[in-house]
């Protein structure tokens, strides 16, 4: 065990570090003959316990701001995580890409931190800022110190409710965000992707993509990009979560703060309705395609599932388990025995108010249509069959020991916390989570395989490559 710690900080007293099982022999002096090892030591584990934190818990803070917080002493430092209803899912095609542009203008300065100054202050206090955006939500994080949390509370509202918005920085984050689309036509996943939204969710905001397009983020004028600040950061509706050792007063003081600077102005219009019915998302049509001068192929093939809080939603995730990644359904009969595809994986994009299960495939172009053809046959014989006890069974320890590890730090916590509440399934899906999974039968996985996964209805985005370029 290697440990960095302040230099006032008086050294850890380890009551049970790893010990020797036996004694060893002691190692001879004498030249060891060539195919001789030295004598093995080994070590076992400590019996500690694992570490069992508070629960979270929850207040209201005026005007409807929902405060998560879960108090962990064990370490000096605190994640924050703001997330707001909205955003990307308030835009239309013209304005496509404001909210991604709105923020990155926002983290270039305020006021009172500009340029050099603000990144200089950032890195005096160890202050990590990021935006966070969906296609349900938009907002910030922010990870510090514990001692430095007052000073990186400062900067950070700052920034949030005065930013400078100046017209070069507008200019300049908007050249750098259509240079970030284009160069997202030469990825083979979000190319496809962007072709697979299009076709899923005909007419509807959710065939946008988060950047927006060159087109889209060129005509955004400087104006509206402050005018979308005034009206979209209001507090209603917001969901902050915090995790780590910190000074609760400290962190309400703020959030009052921000209800009180916006006092007076417009509350933002509402979101959209329930979204794409099932029906509307079958009959769309089939397929949409690009070329590109390139070697391999990238095919999206998408199934319209339920939205995110039905109820169907965990018995998805262990399905996904079952077909994606190596020893996966999917995996396994294209790539593995067939050598059909560099690439085969598959997820359920769950959304507020709709759904897809996605499988991903990268191919050579000759093989474009044979592994698409091999994918929709296994789903076929998994619609008949249904998986094994054994497959489900490994499915639910894989996926219940992948979220503990993805979720043992601040800020993973404090992220899911605020995205669990913000989409309406309640901050304590976090806690339930395990358990729901742990539920998921064999029969559940086999059940929406039949109701969602029908070749029939599945709607393709592919960027085909050149054989032989």
């Amino acid at each position: 065990l290697l440990e960095y710690l302040p230099e006032k900080t008086p050294p850890p007293n380890f009551r049970n570090p790893g010990r020797t099982i036996g004694k060893p022999d002691p190692v001879s002096r004498r030249p060891i003959a060539d195919g001789a090892a030295a004598p093995a030591i080994r070590f076992s584990r400590g019996s500690s316990s694992p570490r069992r934190l508070p629960s979270v818990r929850s207040q209201m803070i005026d005007p409807g701001v929902k405060f998560l917080f879960q108090e962990d002493r064990s370490l000096p430092l605190v994640s924050l995580e703001m997330l707001l209803p909205g955003g990307k899912a308030r835009e239309d095609r013209n304005s496509n890409g404001l909210t991604a542009l709105l923020q990155s203008t926002m983290l270039k300065g305020s006021r009172n931190w500009r340029g050099q100054k603000l990144a200089a202050e950032l890195e005096r206090i160890g202050v990590v800022l990021a935006r966070e955006i969906g296609d349900d939500y938009f907002g910030f994080s922010l990870q510090c110190l514990s001692r430095t949390l007052p000073e990186a509370l400062k900067i950070f509202f700052d920034l949030l409710l005065n930013p400078e918005l100046s017209s070069g920085e507008i200019s300049k984050e908007k050249k750098n965000q259509i240079s970030a689309i284009r160069r997202t036509r030469d990825q083979s996943f979000p190319a496809a992707f962007r072709l697979f939204r299009e076709i899923a969710f005909p007419g509807d905001n959710y065939s946008l993509s988060v950047l927006g397009t060159p087109g889209s983020v060129s005509r955004i004028d400087e104006n509206r990009v402050r005018r979308w600040h005034r009206s979209s950061l209001r507090p209603q509706g917001a969901v902050v979560a915090a995790v780590g050792d910190f000074d609760r007063k400290i962190l309400l003081r703020a959030l009052r703060a921000w209800g009180d600077h916006f006092n007076g102005i417009p509350v933002r219009q509402s979101l959209p309705g329930p979204g794409l019915s099932l029906k509307l998302a079958r009959s769309a049509p089939r397929i949409r395609s690009v070329r590109r001068r390139r070697h391999q192929t990238a095919q999206v093939i998408g199934f319209p599932v339920s939205r995110l809080a039905h109820p169907d939603r965990h018995a998805l995730i262990v399905l996904q388990s079952i077909t994606s990644g190596l020893g996966g359904r999917f995996f396994e009969e294209i790539r593995s025995r067939r050598g059909l595809a560099y690439t085969v994986a598959s997820v359920p994009f769950l959304l507020r108010r709709a759904g897809t299960f996605v499988v991903y495939m990268a191919t050579s172009p000759e093989h474009e249509n044979e592994a698409r053809q091999v994918l929709f046959h296994e789903v076929d014989r998994l619609r008949r069959e249904g998986p094994t006890p054994g497959e489900v069974a490994r499915a639910i320890q894989y996926i219940k020991g992948g979220y503990a590890v993805a979720h043992q730090t601040n800020g993973a916590r404090a992220e899911a916390l605020a995205e669990a509440e913000v989409l309406g399934l309640g901050f304590r899906e976090m806690e339930k989570y395990p358990a729901r999974i742990a539920a998921v039968t064999p029969e559940d996985v086999h059940r929406v395989t039949r109701k969602y996964l029908d070749p029939d209805f599945a709607k393709i985005g592919v960027v085909r490559g050149m054989k032989g370029i």
